[in-house]
């Protein structure tokens, strides 16, 4: 089963030890661009080649041999990236609570 992009709306991406990613897409002409919102910026990757697409896990490499992945945020793996986005940033009961805020954040509600 591919990669449940509306399902998915909070990530985490694995490069450089984790950042969350919202709203993530796979977009344009055959699909092969993937985009997300990082820290209230944008992000686009063309896709040169697909190396996973799962329900829950999505990794490919991009025009320039870079290694990226997406798996659906949980409360573990924010609060490894915790201390790294802001210690004093609140926590989750749960991933569904998380989730939930993280798209708050980006969507300025």
């Amino acid at each position: 089963m591919p990669f449940s992009w509306d399902k998915h709306q909070a990530c985490v991406t694995e490069q450089e030890g984790g950042y969350l990613a919202a709203l993530p897409a796979l977009v344009g002409d055959g699909k092969r661009v993937v985009w997300w919102n990082l820290d209230g910026h944008q992000r686009s990757y063309m896709v040169a080649e697909l190396l996973s697409d799962t329900d829950d896990y999505f990794a490919f490499e991009d025009e320039r041999g870079r290694h990226h992945s997406l798996r659906p945020l949980t409360v573990q793996q924010y609060e490894r990236l915790r201390p790294k986005l802001n210690p004093s940033n609140p926590t989750f009961k749960s991933d569904a609570e998380l989730r939930a805020a993280v798209l708050r954040v980006v969507q300025g509600r």
